[in-house]
């Protein structure tokens, strides 16, 4: 173990000599990791058998970057943040950009209404002008503020800076035994998580676990779902599945990853079809936005893979903001661009 400073002094001399490194805490967790390459080159993996931390596009047919643990350090984490971000909405935020969203969510509604489709996601990006000497505290800000979330800092100089605080779990791995989540439907915190849900938010959380449940039968011995639940991310409420199982003889951490990524939850159902309707609708390109990251084949721990999402990307005095929402026949456009104002919150609040 090291100490919190020296983890955070190996960033600043990682940014000045533009190598790659990543620094993550678990959900739940109390320690800080760090993990370093030696060089800037860029590596990448399709088989999933190495070790390292792997960060991947939502284009689930691009290539997937992996850094190599030359250096892995660990610290204990210790706040230091004076106090937690406020974390209270706010009622009147002045963004750009919603009669363009309006407009895709309006499309997406028209499609499933047509037949082609059950459920699409779709999202925006938003740019804030921050003073890029603020990267380390915005992320100690962000340690402090999401402690239930997989909270991460990850750079590579060919690639780009990411940061972000996911809700969501793609898939955790421990031998031939994995546990996965269906995470869908928001609403607004509001103090209490004993809240109604509408037959959108029902409807939306329905698919993503049928479809991941069908996916996973076919390499799966045993599969376990869980009850509907309520859980609390940040700002946000949002309905959690629980799915678990055992694989079976002889199949691998790719086979898992190909059955899940891109769920229903970032991408849509049927899932070729929502991605086409994506790719040529939404106005920008998503990148690493709806991927995954995270450690894989630890000899201890395994593999924790997280979806990214309530995150953005870090580009000298700018941050862009990546957020979105799923779209249903019960949808509503001003309602789906309202979620994505809530949603934007969790990574607009750490740029103040």
């Amino acid at each position: 173990m090291v100490s919190n400073q020296e983890i955070f002094d190996e960033i600043f001399i990682r940014q000045k000599k533009q190598l790659p490194f990543v620094v993550f805490r678990k959900p739940h967790g109390e320690t800080l990791h760090f993990i370093g390459q030696s060089d800037n080159k860029l590596n990448y993996t399709s088989s999933f058998e190495e070790e390292g931390f792997v960060f991947a596009p939502f284009n689930d047919l691009s290539k997937t970057v992996i850094l190599k643990p030359e250096t892995y350090l660990r610290s204990d984490y210790v706040n230091t943040c004076e106090k937690e971000h406020d974390l209270h909405p706010e009622s009147d935020m002045d963004i750009p950009g919603k009669e363009d969203h309006v407009k895709l969510v309006t499309e997406g509604i028209t499609a499933i209404h047509k037949g082609k489709l059950n459920k699409v996601v779709l999202s925006r990006s938003q740019g804030v002008m921050i003073d890029h000497s603020s990267y380390l505290s915005i992320y100690k800000t962000l340690l402090n503020t999401y402690k239930n979330a997989f909270a991460y800092w990850w750079y590579h100089p060919q690639v780009g800076m990411w940061m972000g605080a996911s809700p969501e779990t793609l898939v955790l791995v421990h031998n031939s035994h994995f546990q996965t989540m269906s995470l869908a439907g928001t609403q607004r915190f509001k103090g209490t998580l004993d809240v109604s849900w509408g037959e959108k938010e029902a409807t939306e959380q329905q698919i993503v676990t049928d479809y991941i449940a069908e996916n996973l039968s076919f390499i799966c011995a045993t599969l376990n779902v869980s009850e509907v639940e309520t859980v609390r991310a940040g700002n946000l409420l949002h309905l959690k599945t629980e799915i678990s199982g055992v694989f079976k003889k002889g199949c691998t951490l790719r086979n898992l990853i190909e059955a899940l990524h891109p769920t229903p939850a970032v991408c849509g159902y049927p899932k070729v079809l929502a991605k086409e309707f994506i790719v040529k609708h939404e106005q920008y390109e998503r990148t690493y936005y709806t991927g995954f990251l995270g450690y894989i084949n630890d000899k201890k721990e395994g593999t924790s893979l997280y979806v990214n999402l309530r995150c953005m990307e870090l580009n000298g005095n700018k941050a862009i903001v990546y957020v979105g929402g799923g779209v249903t026949k019960d949808s509503d456009p001003e309602a789906e661009w309202e979620e994505t104002l809530n949603k934007s919150l969790t990574m607009m609040r750490l740029l103040k």
